[in-house]
């Protein structure tokens, strides 16, 4: 976002509570739970998760998926905060297995390597044409790179990758 100048959504008028709306209609199209309201203090800043993710990508990559959902739902349905220190440590022990492993992880992740990965990872999403999230970079069978923006072009996204969408109400939405 700052890379390209975007202001945050929440902050330009209106929007926000068009997003309201909008994450509460994918929420249901999709039935992903998510609470009513926003978590309390919400925006909160990243960085801290992003880096533990990066550093879970090098040790631990088969968890990756896992540890975004397992974020995601501590923070927007359990209203718990991930960035405290407690419930970082929780939410990782969770993903890797055991206490120790996830002090680890969480540890490696103030290391200038996974800092530095973090932030070329970011410079090449901006290069991409990223101007915010969700962002998605697509190659296809035939080897055609494109780039998406959105939850609403997940549907574009699957056809490009020739991917069959499920028939349920939330695929029908995204045609």
């Amino acid at each position: 976002m700052q890379a390209c100048g975007n202001q945050t959504p929440i902050s330009i008028k209106n929007k926000n509570e068009w997003i309201q709306n909008e994450r509460k209609r994918w929420s249901k199209y999709f039935n992903i739970p998510i609470s009513a309201e926003p978590p309390p203090g919400f925006p909160i800043k990243t960085l801290q998760i992003q880096r533990v993710l990066e550093s879970l990508s090098l040790s631990h990559p088969q968890s990756l998926d896992s540890a975004i959902g397992l974020f995601y739902q501590n923070f927007w349905v359990h209203f718990n905060d991930p960035t405290k220190p407690e419930n970082m440590l929780a939410i990782v022990s969770t993903i890797v297995g055991s206490e120790e492993e996830a002090n680890k992880v969480i540890e490696r992740s103030t290391t200038k390597e996974v800092k530095d990965k973090l932030a070329a990872n970011t410079d090449q999403a901006f290069k991409d044409g990223a101007f915010g999230l969700p962002w998605f970079v697509a190659t296809n069978s035939k080897g055609e790179t494109e780039s998406f923006w959105g939850i609403d072009h997940i549907g574009v996204l699957c056809d490009h990758l020739g991917l069959e969408k499920p028939g349920g109400r939330g695929w029908k939405a995204l045609l």
